[in-house]
């Protein structure tokens, strides 16, 4: 049986639920701009502290396409094939989407993006990690990758095929997750609720500080605002609040069922989310004012949260197959 971090599961599963609220249409923008930095970067603050790069390449490899790659192209196969059944909105021709969703650039009908995006950079991860052995060296180039993607998006740099210009900010948080499993003996100090506090006020003061200055920005892991300053300082703070929380506060069993289930919530919750939406503007209760959207975008994540176990216990049980498992005895 696999062996399981319970606050790892819960740092996804929070990191899907604010996933699925950013995709919201009428969620409050204020709500959606404060989570933005936190849920995207978890993944691979995850993804970091999991890793495990004893393997040679091609084990290491045929893995991540068993278990990222081939799911990806099941369930965005999927997706695509359901809107020509199934939608709320024109669609574009299904060649251009299955050529898109190959190509993989960013805002093109990119399906379930963030798959391809996570295979590729854990497998530069993978790559980094043996050519450079020794962790000075290994974790000294890090902000040099990140400001590479930084540098190459403020640009105006196009957006390249399979995110390219993200993957050095994947690495760079991978990379804090890495060093925070090799580490973690010496970092006690952060695991009490007096740091977790300073933390959560200093990552609220610098976001506030930031769009009071910067009305119109936006700060996630590969989306760096207009100030590199303000998002390092925000992302920073933010990736260590995460960590903080969900070993200090007491893990919420739907919410890790939806972090060991990431794949399944993050493909399927699209149509269900929109229905919801569209269910709540006939029925007039999408308000103009922000404070009930947001409860009612909350009320809509909790259906979710538990919608979503339904389908991902029917893959899990008959077909594990499209996850890239096998089937339990």
């Amino acid at each position: 049986m696999e062996n399981r971090i319970a606050w790892v599961d819960a740092l996804k599963g929070y990191a899907i639920c604010m996933m699925m609220f950013s995709h919201i249409e009428f969620a409050p923008p204020a709500a959606k701009n404060f989570i933005s930095p936190l849920f995207l970067s978890a993944f691979f603050l995850a993804a970091g502290y999991t890793f495990r790069g004893e393997s040679a390449l091609k084990p290491f490899f045929l893995k991540k396409c068993r278990t990222l790659l081939w799911p990806w192209l099941v369930f965005a196969s999927f997706n695509i094939l359901l809107t020509q059944i199934l939608t709320f909105s024109e669609q574009e021709p299904l060649a251009l989407q299955f050529r898109n969703l190959f190509l993989q650039i960013r805002g093109q009908n990119d399906g379930l993006w963030f798959f391809p995006c996570m295979f590729a950079v854990t497998l530069l991860f993978f790559l980094l990690q043996k050519m450079l052995p020794n962790r000075i060296l290994f974790f000294s180039l890090q902000p040099f990758l990140l400001a590479a993607g930084m540098i190459y998006t403020m640009t105006d740099g196009p957006d390249l095929p399979w995110h390219i210009q993200m993957w050095g900010a994947g690495c760079f948080y991978m990379a804090i997750g890495y060093g925070y499993r090799l580490y973690e003996g010496r970092l006690t100090f952060l695991k009490t609720k007096k740091a977790l506090a300073l933390t959560f006020l200093f990552f609220v003061c610098a976001s506030l500080l930031c769009f009071a200055i910067y009305p119109d920005t936006h700060i996630n892991f590969y989306d760096y605002g207009r100030s590199p300053l303000f998002y390092l300082i925000i992302m920073l703070s933010g990736a260590v609040f995460c960590l903080q929380a969900v070993q200090l506060l007491m893990p919420f069993r739907p919410i890790c069922y939806a972090g060991r289930n990431s794949l399944m919530y993050f493909a399927f919750h699209g149509k269900p989310k929109r229905l919801f939406t569209v269910l709540f503007t006939k029925a007039g209760l999408i308000s103009s004012l922000d404070p009930v959207n947001l409860l009612l975008a909350m009320a809509e994540i909790v259906i979710l949260l538990y919608l979503l176990i339904l389908p991902c216990e029917i893959i899990r049980r008959f077909f594990p197959f499209l996850l890239g498992q096998k089937r339990r005895a």
